[in-house]
């Protein structure tokens, strides 16, 4: 059992660290989202960098089920597998949104002021966020991930589940990745806020879909409990008034030099 932690343990660390580095890659091409001097594939490509990014945290419960269901010489090809197919689904939905989104800034720009469109903009994401069919598709998110344990039959097993687990994250985040290329400015920013919001959702547990506002409860609690432990550890020490009289008084039967 503790070496199966530690392997899940190691796993974690990896995605976490492919996340950082995907994110060191933008923040050094901070205008690799801008539509119109840049080409099609060069956005495409900077779009599967943000998809990794942002969503690699989200894959940690699913890499980690996969691991644990299946054998040990298959777990890396399975998850290579999972993992390719679940990126195949932004990219293809990376397509279609950053084909609409110069029409829709061009469109909105020329109707109506550029404040006033962003700010319709997000007033419908968080009506999204808010409604049931979003919760809905998170909990299909949640379902588990269910291989096969042998042969090809293992890593059809694992295109299939990256592809549905990729499309109910598609059709649960979407809003939030348009809203991110609608960002005139601060695209990182935004992507980050965006990122802690889809984590977070990963944490919760299925709710009954209704209009609701949906906050990241469970990542708002650990945080809180990090930061407790941080100020326990290193704030300033305890008054002596406030210490355990018990533990000051010597023990019986000690003896004194």
């Amino acid at each position: 059992m503790k070496c199966v932690d530690q392997n899940l343990s190691g796993t974690s660390m990896i995605v976490l660290l492919v996340s950082l580095v995907a994110w060191s890659v933008l923040a050094c091409n901070p205008m690799g989202l801008r539509h119109h001097p840049i080409s099609l594939a060069s956005q495409l490509a900077t779009w599967a960098v943000m998809v990794v990014a942002m969503m690699s945290p989200t894959l940690i419960l699913p890499i980690q089920q996969i691991c644990v269901r299946s054998f040990r010489h298959l777990r890396a090809p399975l998850v290579v597998l999972f993992s390719l197919a679940y990126g195949c689904v932004w990219v293809s939905t990376g397509v279609l949104l950053l084909a609409a989104a110069p029409a829709l800034v061009d469109t909105a720009t020329q109707r109506l002021a550029p404040l006033f469109a962003l700010a319709i903009a997000i007033a419908l994401v968080l009506l999204w966020q808010c409604s049931p069919l979003k919760q809905r598709c998170l909990n299909r998110v949640h379902g588990s991930i269910d291989v096969e344990a042998f042969g090809c039959a293992a890593a059809i097993s694992a295109v299939r589940q990256g592809l549905r687990h990729g499309l109910w994250c598609v059709l649960s985040c979407w809003p939030l990745m348009l809203l991110a290329l609608l960002i005139p400015r601060g695209h990182l920013g935004v992507m980050a806020l965006a990122m802690l919001v889809v984590v977070g959702e990963s944490l919760d547990l299925p709710k009954q879909p209704r209009w609701q506002l949906r906050l990241p409860a469970t990542l708002i609690q650990l945080l809180m409990a990090q930061a407790m432990i941080r100020l326990r550890r290193y704030g300033p020490p305890q008054p002596m008034s406030e210490l355990d009289p018990d533990a000051l008084s010597p023990q019986v039967g000690s003896v004194n030099p």
